[in-house]
């Protein structure tokens, strides 16, 4: 069979992305608005802080702030900085958050759970893309996706406040990019692929 990645979206890619979102809210359903708890809570609440420093800031992208003001360089939380402005990584997702809250008018943590979520959906949807290309079988590729979301690591940080989720769907999208470009020779799904990929 000649396998192509021109094909419009069909039938059992939709129902594949209604399984995804269904299993996925299922799973998440008891956590939608818990603070970080558990293991990395320190971590969690550290990229939650950011998107409250964002509101805080006026969404100054490139001051990013937490919310305290004894960071542990330097004096070793002994001295109190002037600002509550820190380092980060790129927090492109921290930021979106921001505005999400920002539009919802919460500081809640579903804002962040939810943006999480979604894109964990979208990552396993491509995910599901890629794997159809390969195997051109629906329920295999479907397995796939049940496999990658109901592994221990997908499925707690699946809706969580570390960048892991949103990085790794970031990934997958942008190697569906360069299997576009792979097949079609196309400039533009190349720069797309080295987006998502950086992202």
């Amino acid at each position: 069979m000649n396998k192509s990645l021109k094909d419009k979206p069909s039938f059992g890619h939709l129902i594949a992305l209604a399984l995804i979102v269904v299993a996925g809210l299922f799973i998440q359903r008891g956590y939608m608005n818990e603070y970080p708890s558990h293991i990395h809570a320190w971590a969690e609440q550290d990229h939650y802080a950011l998107s409250v420093g964002f509101i805080n800031n006026g969404f100054d992208f490139f001051h990013p702030e937490t919310m305290i003001y004894n960071k542990q360089f330097p004096g070793w939380w002994k001295e109190a900085s002037e600002t509550t402005i820190t380092s980060a990584d790129f927090p492109v997702h921290e930021y979106i958050v921001a505005l999400l809250m920002r539009l919802f008018d919460t500081d809640a943590p579903w804002g962040f759970r939810f943006w999480t979520l979604l894109i964990a959906f979208v990552g396993l949807f491509f995910l599901f893309k890629i794997s159809y290309f390969i195997t051109r079988d629906w329920p295999k590729s479907m397995l796939v996706v049940i496999v990658a979301m109901t592994s221990p690591s997908v499925a707690y940080y699946m809706n969580g406040f570390l960048p892991g989720i949103p990085a790794l769907s970031m990934s997958i999208v942008g190697l569906w990019f360069y299997l576009k470009y792979h097949e079609g020779e196309q400039i533009k799904h190349f720069h797309l692929s080295v987006a998502f990929l950086t992202l």
